[in-house]
């Protein structure tokens, strides 16, 4: 049964698209939490898809009623059959959100958030106003949650404010959740949610939505990887322990194998200023020249 809007939505630029609202799903101490955009029809609804059968070779959604909540229709499904799997994370233990909470026009589609063209009569410009709004009035990030997986463009940019989701997929964005300071915009970012420096960070790992791939399989494979590297992020195994790095120690002997490189003046004659070597012990030595 779907949920009429309340008076808190108000003010936001949908407020008189839709009538309905579809709230987010919110797991006590979870650790986790995937952020997608928007709700579809069946998250409206409160119809989620089992499973499928054919009849006379046509597919047939089997459904059955819930409370109106995030992915739960066909790329939910999706989400649960193939790409979650690879994270090896409890699927029931994770919380659920969408940015936006409503359809406006009845419709799922909205505007690319790096693009200027309306979709179904919305604008760029109508669609952040949305964005604030409801991440204002309704977006409860808990304070157990350490990761967030931003599913898709408008995912992330409710975030971090970055407008491209290709650029991000992947890689991981810090946020520290009560001084909104963002890690990782302009500077290489390694994970550290938790830390005493930022103790409200949380890790922000952006990842394609999967309803995207139902138009282009493009990302596809590189969107296995990332539900993959998403776990091992949240069991601590990525991005793997810098090498031993030595300054001005000379190795003990050399491998076999090794990686080398070196630094050299253009300005004064090619002189070399430093030599670099790795090792396949994990090693990475730095000598200056004079040394």
């Amino acid at each position: 049964m779907p949920l009429l809007k309340p008076s808190a939505c108000q003010g936001c630029p949908f407020y008189a698209l839709s009538n309905y609202i579809t709230p987010d799903t919110i797991i006590p101490d979870s650790e986790v939490l995937i952020l997608a955009q928007n709700p579809g029809e069946h998250e409206e609804r409160g119809k989620r898809i089992i499973s499928y059968r054919y009849e006379y070779g046509k597919r047939v959604e089997v459904t059955e009623d819930v409370k109106p909540q995030p992915l739960i229709g066909a790329t939910g499904n999706w989400l649960q059959r193939e790409f979650w799997p690879l994270t090896k994370i409890d699927y029931t233990k994770v919380s659920k959100a969408n940015v936006i909470k409503c359809r406006p026009y009845d419709k799922n589609d909205l505007p690319s958030i790096g693009s200027n063209k309306p979709v179904n009569n919305i604008t760029v410009t109508m669609l952040k106003r949305a964005i604030e709004h409801c991440t204002r009035v309704y977006l409860r990030i808990p304070r157990s949650t350490k990761y967030i997986m931003a599913m898709g463009g408008i995912s992330l940019y409710s975030l971090t404010e970055q407008e491209s989701i290709t650029d991000w997929r992947g890689w991981v964005i810090g946020k520290d959740l009560q001084e909104g300071t963002v890690l990782g915009i302009d500077n290489y970012y390694t994970p550290m949610a938790g830390s005493t420096l930022y103790p409200h960070l949380v890790d922000t790992f952006p990842v394609i939505h999967i309803a995207s791939l139902f138009q282009s399989s493009q990302y596809y494979h590189a969107t296995l990887i990332d539900f993959y590297k998403f776990g091992r992020l949240v069991r601590g195994e990525w991005p793997s322990a810098l090498p031993n790095i030595h300054i001005n120690i000379l190795p003990p002997s050399i491998p076999t194998t090794v990686g080398f490189d070196t630094e050299y003046n253009p300005t004064d004659n090619n002189r070399l200023e430093m030599w670099s070597m790795a090792d396949v012990e994990g090693n990475i030595y730095v000598v200056d020249s004079e040394y």
